[in-house]
Order: C-alpha cells, then structure tokens, then sequence
C-alpha cells in the first residue's frame, strides 16, 4: 500500500499549481494540492478531520458561498447520489 500511496502523490505533486483532490468512497478527503487555494473561503470549522470534499463543497460556510454562480447546489447533490 506503501508504494500506491508514494504514486498518488506523485501524480499530485506532478499537478501543482493546479489545486487537486483525493477522496476515498466516502468522499474524505485524504489529500490535496494547493491547499491554500482550495481551503480560501471555507470555514475551518469544515475542514477538520474528518474533512469531507462534498461537505466542504456544498455547505453554506464552504466552497459554495465564493461561487457566482452557485444557486442550490441540487445539480451536484443529485449526481452525486446517482452515482454512488
């Protein structure tokens, strides 16, 4: 497990500056790049352990509140049902 680990972040650390998650299937996050890019404007109180990506997304405090273009976020909620 060791080496899957060492190559994921690998592959992260290859995609900076570009901010990147990894999420297991309960969507925690288990690492991220830029972190000060993708943590701006989410409450920490979110971003606790565990730090969950749809959470930390979707919530009031969270990502959804920095975007223009955000109305409900039922889109979202809704694929992400679908597909889990």
């Amino acid at each position: 497990m060791g080496a899957a680990r060492a190559a994921v972040d690998l592959i992260l650390s290859g995609h900076e500056p570009y901010p990147a998650v990894l999420v297991d299937r309960h969507w925690n996050l288990l690492a991220r790049t830029s972190r000060r890019r993708i943590d701006a404007g989410i409450d920490p109180s979110l971003l606790g352990p565990p730090a969950n990506a749809l959470r930390a997304t979707l919530h009031p405090k969270g990502m959804a509140r920095a975007s223009r273009t955000w109305r409900s976020g039922a889109h979202i909620c809704s694929r992400v049902w679908h597909t889990s």
